[in-house]
C-alpha cells in the first residue's frame, strides 16, 4: 500500500557555513568509469555518500547549541525541509531505505532486533526481496557500507549480524537481505547460530561490501584519518559509500556534540577528495525523529546542489531510495515505485 503524505511545512535556521576543505592529494581509479546515468533530472554524480544519524527531529537539531555543523551544512547546501521518517523505531526506516518493502515485514521490523535474530527465528530466514545493495551488486557498481566499531566475525570480517559494544547491526540494513548476506542454503552454504558460514568456500556478498569504517580522528602525532573508508576514498575505489556511525557518534547514545564532531570531520574529508570535487554528492539524513516528531533533516551536499535552497516538497525514505536508484538507472523497488525523486535539490 502507498502511505499518505503530508502537507509542506518546514523550519530552517540559516547560519553561514564555516567549513575548510582539506587539500586532498588523493588519486586513483579503483572504480572503473562513472556508472551514474543521471536519470530523471538528476546529475551524473562522480560518487555518492550516504551518512545516517539517529533519533533526532530536524527542529531539535537545528535549534541545539552543539549542532554547529548540522546547522551550517543545512543552511549552505540544498535541504529537504519537509522530509520525514516512516515510523518508529529505527529498523523499519533502515529497511525502507534499502528496499522500500518494510510494509511486508513490519510485524518483525518493529521489534528492532539485530539481524542475527531474524536469521535464527524468521521462517523465511533473511528478507528475500531485492535490496539496493543487491541491485548495485548485480549492476556491477562498486559499493560498500562502512560500519564504525564493528567487530570482525569468523570468516566474515565486519559483516557481522550481532551487536557488539557501540555497534548494532540494525543500522546496517543490507545485512537483512538474502541478496547481500546470503541464505542458509546453497549457493552460500549453511551457517552457525551467529550467521557465520560453516563452509568457508561459500561466503556472501557482504564480506566484500560491508567493511569497518576506520579511525576518523587520527592521533596526536598523526591526525590523518585511517582505515578502509579512507583508503577507498583516496583510491576512488567505490562509487556508492554508505556510512553507519556507531551508537555514540550517531547520537543514539552519545551527545549531539559527538555527532556534530563526527559529521564535521568526515564531511570535510569527503569534500576535500578529488572524487567529490569532480561532481559527487553527500546525502546526510537521520533514520527517524524523536518520540513525538517525524520530521528529520535531509541535506544534499554537492557541487550540483542548489546552494541555500530548502525544498517544500513532502519527501520520505522512499524518495531517497528512488533518488539513488535513478542516479544509477536501477529499477525502482517497493514503495519507491511511483514517487518522485529528489531532483529539485540540484541545479538543472
Amino acid at each position: 500500500m502507498i502511505r499518505a503524505r503530508r502537507s509542506a511545512s518546514s523550519l530552517v535556521v540559516v547560519i553561514p557555513l564555516v567549513l575548510a576543505w582539506f587539500a586532498s592529494g588523493c588519486s586513483g581509479s579503483g572504480a572503473t568509469g562513472n556508472p551514474s546515468v543521471g536519470a530523471n533530472g538528476l546529475p551524473a554524480f562522480t560518487g555518492v555518500w550516504t551518512i545516517v544519524f539517529e533519533n533526532h527531529s530536524d527542529w531539535y537539531m537545528l535549534n541545539h547549541a552543539d549542532a554547529v555543523n548540522f546547522r551550517a551544512l543545512t543552511a549552505e547546501w540544498a535541504s529537504a525541509g519537509n522530509y520525514r521518517d516512516i515510523t518508529h523505531p529505527s529498523l523499519p526506516n533502515y529497511i525502507e531505505m534499502a528496499c522500500g518493502c518494510n510494509d511486508e515485514h513490519a510485524s518483525w521490523t518493529r521489534l528492532d532486533e539485530p539481524a542475527s535474530n531474524l536469521l535464527n527465528t524468521n521462517p523465511n530466514r533473511l528478507f528475500p526481496e531485492p535490496s539496493l545493495g543487491g541491485q548495485l551488486e548485480q549492476a556491477g557498481i562498486e559499493w560498500r557500507a562502512y560500519t564504525q566499531d564493528s567487530t570482525p566475525g569468523s570468516k566474515l570480517g565486519p559483516c557481522t549480524m550481532n551487536n557488539s559494544g557501540h555497534y548494532v547491526s540494525r543500522h546496517v540494513p543490507f545485512l537483512y537481505f538474502q541478496d547481500v548476506f546470503g541464505t542458509q542454503t546453497d549457493p552460500y552454504g549453511e551457517r552457525d547460530e551467529f550467521g557465520n558460514p560453516l563452509d568457508p568456500d561459500h561466503i556472501p556478498v557482504c564480506v566484500n561490501r560491508v567493511h569497518p569504517f576506520g579511525d576518523f580522528k587520527g592521533t596526536a602525532n598523526d591526525p590523518t584519518p585511517s582505515g578502509d573508508f579512507y583508503w577507498d576514498l583516496g583510491q576512488q575505489a567505490m562509487h556508492y559509500y554508505w556510512i553507519t556511525p556507531d551508537q555514540v557518534y550517531n547520537m543514539h547514545d552519545g551527545p549531539v556534540s559527538e555527532g556534530d564532531y563526527f559529521l564535521g570531520k568526515v564531511v570535510d574529508h569527503i569534500m576535500g577528495s578529488a572524487q567529490w570535487q569532480a561532481g559527487g554528492v553527500i546525502f546526510l539524513t537521520f533514520d527517524e525523529g524523536d518520540l513525538w516528531f517525524h520530521d528529520i533533516l535531509f541535506v544534499a551536499i554537492s557541487p550540483y546542489s542548489k546552494r541555500g535552497y530548502t525544498s517544500p516538497i513532502a519527501y520520505d525514505h522512499d524518495n531517497f531510495l528512488a533518488t539513488i536508484e535513478d542516479i544509477y538507472g536501477l529499477p525502482r523497488l517497493g514503495q519507491a515505485q511511483g514517487v518522485p525523486n529528489m531532483a529539485d535539490l540540484f541545479e538543472p
